[in-house]
């Protein structure tokens, strides 16, 4: 009989991760490159928002690594080429949901199955969403009323169905990507040790936050919120969007498919601060992580430089920024103050 020794059995196995992880990336640079060869995309779709359709950046896709503008074919065969992408959007415009079903349709039509991840759905929903892919008459028209997705305060399904068409296509796997609400609502009041030790450790947040890091997200929290909450305020939210980035990061790793693509805010895909560094803490390689930000145009400026957050100590905030026109000129700021202001009335 062989005996091996705990630390060399250990050491074995952990070559043995090492060399199915470096399987898996070569695996899927072949892919990429074989795709990049072989596949002729179909162009992005037109932009469909009204303001500022003229705008110099429009349909421009600027990337991080190459300092300039890259062709939408090689900004696809890079996602290709990631266990792991994620697409930031903003909400209610409907270009960024269009340019996310094109990037989904466009990895499966290279021959990688990846699972869709959505941060529109908790995951106390994902139960629903079994439920309504098993049924035999189930179509991506009537996923949102399958999930309240309305009811749950989000813009239209409409915008968001062609992704979901992409996903019947090719018969992907669908998660629901946010944390449970009643978890987010308990974090929310009592902080992240409301999931107990372990589940901390599992999802990778037992680690604390640097002082730079938790400066940078007070920032984004106080400017999402137009300097209307006071900064002393902000540490439950705070709590909330670790837990939630976290959740998210969990939903990709555990899915189905071969790797995942997240449908999410722009806030969560922010490869210093958000999904990405969990992923990252979870033991996923840099280079199987790509960020893409949608980004609607400011009429101020065309320096596609100028898009791009700056990053937790000097890292990148984003892999590629994508333009669009503006969807939405309402000054969501003011509404809020007025919000607000009513409910101290």
């Amino acid at each position: 009989m062989i005996r091996i020794r705990p630390r060399l059995f250990s050491f074995h196995i952990r070559m043995k991760l090492e060399m199915e992880r470096n399987v898996f990336r070569i695996g899927l640079a072949s892919i990429a490159f074989v795709a990049s060869a072989c596949i002729v995309w179909a162009a992005p779709p037109e932009p469909m928002s009204r303001h500022y359709g003229d705008h110099p950046l429009v349909g421009k896709i600027w990337s991080f690594e190459k300092k300039g503008f890259v062709a939408p074919q090689a900004l696809i065969a890079d996602a290709v080429g990631r266990r792991y992408v994620l697409l930031g959007e903003i909400h209610d415009n409907p270009d960024h949901h269009a340019l996310q079903a094109w990037v989904v349709r466009s990895i499966a039509e290279s021959g990688r199955k990846p699972a869709v991840v959505f941060e529109m759905i908790p995951q106390e929903l994902q139960g629903d969403i079994d439920a309504y892919l098993a049924l035999a008459n189930s179509g991506a028209e009537g996923f949102g009323a399958a999930v309240r997705w309305e009811e749950r305060g989000w813009p239209s399904w409409d915008v968001y169905q062609p992704i979901m068409d992409a996903a019947f296509d090719f018969s992907l796997v669908v998660r629901a990507g946010d944390a449970d609400t009643r978890l987010r609502m308990k974090v929310g009041r009592e902080g992240l040790n409301a999931l107990g030790e372990s589940e901390q450790k599992r999802l990778g947040l037992e680690k604390e936050e640097s002082d730079i890091e938790r400066e940078f997200l007070s920032t984004i929290l106080y400017e999402s919120h137009c300097g209307l909450v006071p900064r002393e305020s902000l540490q439950p939210m705070a709590n909330v969007q670790s837990f939630r980035d976290a959740a998210l990061a969990d939903a990709m790793l555990g899915s189905q498919g071969e790797g995942a693509v997240l449908i999410a805010g722009g806030g969560h895909v922010r490869d210093d601060l958000a999904a990405p560094k969990f992923l990252r803490r979870r033991g996923v390689a840099e280079d199987d992580i790509l960020t893409i930000a949608i980004r609607e145009v400011d009429p101020a400026t065309d320096d596609a430089k100028s898009y791009l957050p700056q990053g937790v100590n000097e890292a990148k905030a984003f892999d590629y920024l994508w333009f669009t026109p503006v969807y939405d000129r309402t000054d969501h700021c003011a509404e809020l103050k007025k919000r607000l202001g009513e409910k101290s009335n």
